[in-house]
């Protein structure tokens, strides 16, 4: 699921992990980075497609209460997100010699902007 997002969205992997649900109002499909948190030290408002609400509302379902989007599943003093090694990996298994599941991630991403324009 968050490879989908990553791809879907375009943002930064550090930023999508250590997403917080604070920054998303999904009534009004918007997600907003506040300027601590990019590259750039400037405010983003990111558009959300009405096809990726499914997707938030399985996360919220799976976070269990978290304050983050891919809360860890250890306990860490670091931070209570997962690692970018997570995403790495996650990317990894979908990226290397498995053109099917490129295509896969491709289509999906053409569903969710379909559904966006219905």
């Amino acid at each position: 699921m968050k490879t989908i997002l990553l791809v879907c969205l375009g943002v930064r992997k550090g930023e999508l992990i250590a997403a917080k649900w604070s920054e998303f109002d999904l009534d009004n499909l918007i997600w907003r980075l506040s300027a601590d948190r990019t590259k750039t030290k400037a405010e983003i408002k990111i558009l959300l497609s009405i096809g990726l609400k499914p997707f938030f509302e399985e996360l919220k379902l799976r976070s269990y209460g978290s304050e983050y989007l891919f809360p860890s599943r250890r306990v860490n003093k670091r931070r209570s997100y997962i690692s970018d090694d997570t995403l790495n990996h996650a990317l990894a298994k979908l990226f290397v010699n498995k053109g099917y599941k490129k295509k896969k991630i491709f289509l999906m991403c053409l569903l969710v902007q379909e559904l966006n324009i219905l």
